[in-house]
Order: C-alpha cells, then structure tokens, then sequence
C-alpha cells in the first residue's frame, strides 16, 4: 500500500495513517490526533496561533510575557483557557497557594 499524508492544523479532523491519503497531525509541530480525531497539542504543550505549532510552556511563556507574567496576589498557575500564569520573578515573588506572593 502507499500512504500520502496531508498535514491538518491544530483542532482540524485527522485519522491515525493506515492507508491511502489520510489527513495527519503535523508531530514535528509537536501535534498528535486525539480519541475525538481531532489534532491537539502534545502533553504540557499550548497551541501558539502565530507560529502554528505547539510550544512548550517555558517557551510560551517567554514568547508572551504579557499574557502569563503576573503581579503581587493575582492568581498564578493554569487559568480556566489553560494559559499558564506565572509571577513576575523580577520583582521576586513566587507562587503560594495559587497566589503571587513576595518571596
């Protein structure tokens, strides 16, 4: 048999390649298909629209500071959208109960 993958992006349909032509996550954009065949980041990875690939949550936060760093008694840690959020370490303060704190 021969197989001729088409990569599909982040949330598109996709099918797990057997046979044919079969739309397939991108994986070295470190994307796989889920149980509902659809394409999600890998584990510990988020979906970064500009570029469109997952990165990882180190990345991610250092590509936009502006939508994860946080200040003194705001919430850190993974917001209800699943972004990272986490306390601005220049100003020293670390992560406390879910809440930025001076260290």
């Amino acid at each position: 048999y021969s197989l001729s993958a088409v990569n599909v992006d982040y949330a598109e349909d996709c099918k797990t390649p057997v046979s044919g032509s079969v739309p397939v996550c991108p994986y070295d954009r470190m994307m796989q298909c889920n149980s509902n065949g659809k394409c999600e980041c890998y584990i510990n990875t988020l979906y970064d629209s500009e570029s469109h690939s997952c990165l990882t949550k180190e990345s991610y936060i250092e590509k936009y500071p502006e939508l994860t760093k946080v200040g003194l008694s705001e919430f850190c840690g993974i917001s209800p959208e699943g972004l990272p959020k986490v306390c601005d370490e220049t100003t020293n303060m670390k992560c406390v109960n879910s809440k930025c704190k001076c260290t």
